[in-house]
Formats: structure tokens, C-alpha cells, sequence
């Protein structure tokens, strides 16, 4: 491989931690704009930090909240009607 396809594929690998880094921030956000106490479970399963590629076992215990906290929320939004026509009534 030569030096400058090195150096493509090396700016392709930081392309995609970054990517994943900026989506984990994302993530610790949003859960928690919604639930702090989940955030900071997050927090604490990533060391005080998003954890980065390089730190499989954080990575993996802070997605691993992250996915508990997401289905606590799903699992407290009230669930839509069925769509249809009316259930009929006896009369």
C-alpha cells in the first residue's frame, strides 16, 4: 500500500470515529433534554466522558444505558389508537 493510500484510508477511519464520537454526544443529549438521571447513569457508565472506539467495554456500557433509557422512555409514551372504524356497540 503506498504512503498515499495511507493516509486516504487512515482520514476515512477519523472520519468514522468522529462521526461515531459527535452521534454518542447526540445520543447523552437528547436522553438527556428527556431524563437527566438517565444522563448521568450515562455519564457514569462512560467514565465522566463519551467513550471513544478505543475503549470497547465503556463504549458498550454506555450504549447498553443509553438503549435502557431510550425503552424506559418508549415504554412511558402512551400508545396510539388502532386505526379504523369504531368498534360497534351492543344496542
Amino acid at each position: 500500500m503506498t504512503k498515499e493510500a495511507q493516509q486516504i484510508a487512515a482520514g476515512m477511519v477519523n472520519e468514522r470515529a468522529a462521526q461515531r464520537q459527535r452521534t454518542m454526544e447526540e445520543v447523552r443529549r437528547l436522553i438527556g433534554e428527556i431524563d437527566p438521571a438517565a444522563a448521568l447513569r450515562m455519564d457514569k457508565a462512560g467514565s465522566g466522558r463519551i467513550p471513544n472506539a478505543k475503549m470497547p467495554a465503556e463504549a458498550i456500557t454506555f450504549l447498553a444505558e443509553a438503549v435502557a433509557s431510550l425503552a424506559a422512555i418508549v415504554a412511558q409514551q402512551p400508545r396510539p389508537r388502532k386505526p379504523g372504524r369504531p368498534r360497534k356497540t351492543a344496542s
